[in-house]
This record gives structure tokens, C-alpha cells and sequence, in this order.
């Protein structure tokens, strides 16, 4: 019998964070990296310099506006140094982000059971692979 939820829990609501847009999760990944790297925060700068290349021109106020709106969220910390320069800290680690998202999916899709995580993904897997034998 299926599990009842009472009150389902919108993705938006995993991590107490809001979800992330595209740019978003691009800035995200840089921070988590520097931090994971042992620097202990990011500036706007090392942002724009990581993401600018040949083939992606994102303005630095594009950046400056989004860091400004992960603030917003709930994802980053914003610490003023030396009186000029904001610099941004994540609130939360990618892998406790990682962590809760994948236990809010066994929990509301796998009625709590890991197990029925990785069975569910083998029969997916098997269908993948019966789909290719019957092309051939």
C-alpha cells in the first residue's frame, strides 16, 4: 500500500534552501570547490574569472546580482572584508546538500527504504539494456 503524505515537502523546501537556477548552481559549484579547495570564502571576482571564457560572456554585475540572490535564498553568507569587498561563504556543504536531497527522495519515493532505491534503479537499468538488444 502506498505511503500517505499528509503534507508533501516541494523540492524548494529540501535543505531549507530555495531551488536553484542554472547560473545559480554554476556559482554554487565554484564556491563549494574553493571551500572543498580550503579557501574559506569567494569574492564576485573569482567567480567572474572561473566562469569567463571565449564561449560564455556573463557580465560581472550578472554575477554580482546573482551571489546577490543566493544570499537571498538562503545559500550563500555574505562577509564584508576590509570595508570594500563583499566576500561569500555557502551556509551549507555540497555533500550535507547532497545528502538531504537524496534522503527526501528515499524518503517520499521509496517510502524510506534505500533498498528500494537501488532495486528500482537495477529494473531501470535492465529495461535500458533490453531496449538496446531489441534495436539491434
Amino acid at each position: 500500500m502506498p505511503k500517505e503524505i499528509k503534507h508533501p515537502i516541494p523540492l524548494s523546501d529540501i535543505a531549507g534552501l530555495k531551488p536553484l537556477g542554472s547560473l545559480e548552481l554554476q556559482i554554487m559549484q565554484i564556491v563549494w570547490r574553493r571551500e572543498e579547495a580550503g579557501e574559506e570564502t569567494t569574492t564576485v571576482r573569482h567567480v567572474f574569472e572561473t566562469l569567463h571564457a571565449p564561449d560564455n560572456r556573463i557580465a560581472y554585475t550578472s554575477i554580482m546580482t546573482v551571489a546577490h540572490r543566493l544570499r537571498g535564498k538562503g545559500w550563500l553568507k555574505q562577509v564584508k572584508q576590509d570595508n570594500r569587498t563583499y566576500h561569500y561563504r555557502a551556509t551549507s556543504s555540497r555533500q550535507d546538500v547532497g545528502q538531504e536531497s537524496l534522503g527526501w527522495v528515499v524518503s517520499e519515493f521509496f517510502d524510506g527504504d534505500p533498498a528500494r532505491h537501488v532495486m528500482a534503479d537495477e529494473r531501470s537499468e535492465d529495461k535500458r539494456k533490453l531496449a538496446v538488444v531489441a534495436e539491434d
